[in-house]
């Protein structure tokens, strides 16, 4: 008589990362197009009104390490529509589909309840779904990093010329996404040097063929796309201290700023648990491939501060968020081992995971709630009520003037409002503003108490619109 397999259907199999994934698409694309664009995303949507193929390339050019198919990607959607939630979309795919790749790599690297567990908190990671909700090249950077990690280890485990051509080009396209997409080869070479992979000359053939294409594509995607030179005067600590900047950017640290004991409790639970993971990892012979990846991820922190100091720039959570798919493979390491130490049953084990779950959510209702820029808002109401001959002073350079010039100019298309728009140091020019004459003045950005009062006491209102005072 022929037994009966135990084994469920690959379709039921299926089903809880499926759930996964669908929680994370939506998650993802909730609210996606609610706030207008931020400086950063300004910088991207402005390739959509490119008049050359110089002007697009000069574009990209002058953004720090930005290369050109995100950008192109952009331009092609905004010849469809330019609403902020269609530009975005894109990185909520690529979020998505993060994913998707990442169980598969998981479940290589470990077994299904890790991966399950790994892609789960990913899913919910308040920091990831930023990025997968922002018209800028991070999501896509995780992405292909992510795949072409996957790529690299099944090249090394099987050695066939085929997973070594998909891996190489897959990596090659990844670059002209973003230049930290080659970081996967650290990886790569972690695992191609280990005793778990035996070495032979074919396998090292393919393995120096593959780097010499990809340090090409790296290097020509550096040279023609990567054109920011310029030095900062306070580099490295200019906006975050390189404690806020790693905390944040591995996920231990809220991405909100209420200063709320609620909204540390997701990042700190991560931080535990993966120092929980890395102690697993080094009591534990079957996760041998995970321990080689946990050096190859600290050797890539070290590789993006040297990056950084050598660029001469300033250290931004930004930069670490491509490592965090495997932040989060440790940290269900250290879950899992946690559960399988105390031998706690399934309903426990079941509880404990969505508590931890559940700690995600003040931080991704603090992200949801949060307004993160009134440029489309301010520029409707300058379009409506400027005049000729009005003069618009913004009191931040850069971080509201460039949004809402974009909303205007480009996007609402008055470029006669360019010529009076200027921008000033309220503490120093507020005099010089209150000498001038009858003509009537806009001022945009963040006052203080004490500077409102003032402009108040010399005929300046609050119009309608957050932000901007008008006399």
């Amino acid at each position: 008589m022929i037994k009966k397999s135990n084994e469920k259907p690959l379709f039921i199999q299926n089903i809880p990362i499926l759930l996964i994934v669908v929680l994370g698409f939506f998650l993802r694309i909730y609210q996606i197009g609610k706030d207008s664009f931020w400086l950063d995303e300004v910088g991207v949507a402005s390739v959509i009104f490119a008049e050359s193929i110089d002007n697009f390339i000069n574009i990209i050019r002058s953004h720090v390490a930005a290369v050109p198919l995100d950008y192109g990607i952009t331009w092609a959607l905004g010849q469809i529509s330019l609403n902020e939630g269609w530009l975005r979309f894109p990185s909520a795919i690529w979020g998505t589909f993060t994913l998707v790749v990442c169980y598969m790599l998981f479940k290589q690297l470990a077994n299904r309840n890790v991966a399950l567990v790994g892609v789960l908190l990913l899913a919910l990671s308040p920091l990831h779904i930023k990025y997968s909700q922002e018209l800028r090249f991070y999501s896509s950077l995780i992405f292909f990093y992510v795949l072409s990690t996957k790529l690299i280890f099944d090249a090394i485990q099987f050695n066939k010329t085929k997973n070594w051509i998909i891996f190489t080009v897959v990596t090659c396209i990844g670059t002209f996404f973003h230049i930290f997409v080659g970081f996967s080869v650290v990886n790569g070479l972690f695992w191609f040097f280990s005793k778990d992979f035996k070495l032979t000359n074919k396998k090292f053939r393919h393995f120096l063929f593959s780097l010499i294409i990809i340090i090409i594509g790296e290097i020509t995607a550096y040279y023609l796309f990567v054109g920011y030179t310029s030095k900062l005067n306070e580099p490295l600590t200019r906006f975050e201290s390189v404690f806020q900047a790693f905390g944040t950017g591995l996920g231990w640290l809220p991405i909100t700023s209420n200063n709320t004991l609620v909204e540390y409790l997701w990042g700190a639970c991560c931080l535990v648990f993966t120092i929980f993971g890395v102690i697993v990892l080094t009591k534990n012979n079957k996760f041998n491939y995970i321990k080689k990846l946990f050096l190859s991820v600290f050797l890539q922190i070290i590789f993006i501060f040297i990056f950084v100091i050598i660029r001469g720039y300033f250290i931004r959570a930004r930069h670490f968020v491509f490592l965090l798919p495997f932040i989060f493979l440790f940290v269900a390491i250290g879950i899992i081992g946690f559960l399988e130490k105390n031998r706690l049953g399934k309903i426990l084990s079941y509880l404990l995971v969505l508590v931890i779950c559940l700690l995600s959510l003040p931080q991704l209702l603090f992200f949801y709630d949060e307004n993160k820029g009134f440029a489309r808002e301010i520029a409707a109401f300058m379009n409506d009520n400027w005049e000729s001959g009005d003069l618009v002073i913004f009191t931040e350079p850069f971080a509201l003037s460039e949004p809402v010039k974009y909303y205007l100019v480009d996007v609402m298309g008055n470029k006669q409002v360019l010529s009076s728009m200027w921008t000033a140091n309220i503490e120093t020019d507020l005099e010089t503003i209150l000498s001038w004459g009858e003509e009537t003045i806009f001022i945009i950005g963040d006052i203080s108490i004490d500077q409102k009062e003032l402009l108040f006491e010399n005929g300046f209102s609050v119009s309608k619109i957050e932000n901007v005072l008008k006399r």
